[in-house]
């Protein structure tokens, strides 16, 4: 029997925007969020295996024997009731804890290339099915581009992505907890403290404004950067190099500023890069997951 193979590249993911309303009845938050793909990707290669089961590799990292690769292959199994082996190994560029959705593009990517490898001719519905019950930003992942994400995060408006924004993004290497974070969100919205943006009917009509006058938020950056002084930091330094928007991608601890000008973005990378290990310079994605 012929053993499939596939390799694929997984973008990360910036959150524009990002408010966090009060937790559901399910446990899980409402969001209201622009999630926009950027051009800095993981690899996932697959390979058909005789054994059943998932085995998965990531470069660099120990991965505990229950996380967002086997859950995924588990729902997709669940589903389909297809068992096949796979063997999955990951090249991660994306950094781990940044906020960027690496493990959810990563998911993602599994699901979609599981429905090739294994030919169950599954539609967007059952894919998208699947991706929500491995986590709530997965859905977002299996087309990526630009979208108005809400409700727990199932709630996709795919829009069309902007090609003039550049990012530069700094990863401080600082790690801190989401369930900490959205306890805090919690006590604040309890107490009418809440930072409030712009309402979801109006986010697509802000997006393709000037990024200098965007009112966009997101609901952890005041909380993370009162606990994390490095996140504080790297504000400060890309306000510094005159980016037209400064914000934290999902809740920290990577911080990217916007640029329309493929010059002052470059220099800014050219400065910044000096002192943050870990900063890139990126473009919008529209590259599907696979």
């Amino acid at each position: 029997m012929m053993l499939g193979e596939l390799t694929v590249f997984c973008p990360a993911k910036l959150n524009i925007h990002l408010q966090v309303k009060e937790k559901r009845a399910d446990n899980f938050h409402s969001i209201e969020s622009i999630f926009q793909t950027v051009s800095l990707y993981d690899t996932v290669r697959l390979r058909q295996v005789e054994k059943a089961g998932c085995e998965v590799f990531v470069e660099g990292m120990t991965l505990d024997s229950k996380n967002t690769l086997t859950q995924a292959y588990e729902a997709f199994s669940a589903y389909t009731g297809v068992e096949k082996g796979l063997s999955v190994s990951v090249q991660k560029i994306i950094p781990a804890g940044a906020g960027l959705g690496g493990g959810s593009s990563n998911a993602a990517a599994l699901i979609r290339s599981m429905d090739k490898l294994f030919e169950t001719g599954l539609g967007e519905d059952a894919l998208l099915d699947i991706a929500a019950q491995v986590g709530s930003d997965v859905p977002f992942f299996l087309k990526g581009g630009a979208a108005i994400v809400s409700g727990r995060g199932e709630k996709i408006r795919a829009i069309k992505p902007r090609d003039d924004l550049i990012f530069v993004l700094i990863f401080p290497e600082v790690h801190s907890s989401t369930k900490e974070a959205y306890a805090q969100v919690d006590v604040e919205i309890e107490r009418g403290l809440a930072e409030k943006g712009p309402g979801v009917e109006s986010l697509e009509k802000m997006y393709y404004e000037s990024p200098e006058s965007w009112t966009f938020i997101n609901s952890f950056s005041n909380i993370i950067m009162s606990q994390q002084s490095l996140v504080k930091q790297a504000f400060a330094d890309l306000q510094e190099q005159k980016s037209l928007y400064v914000q934290m991608s999902g809740a920290g601890s990577s911080v990217f500023g916007v640029f329309l000008s493929e010059d002052f973005a470059r220099d800014a990378y050219k400065n910044l890069s000096k002192k943050w290990k870990r900063s890139y310079i990126l473009t919008s994605s529209t590259v599907d997951c696979c």
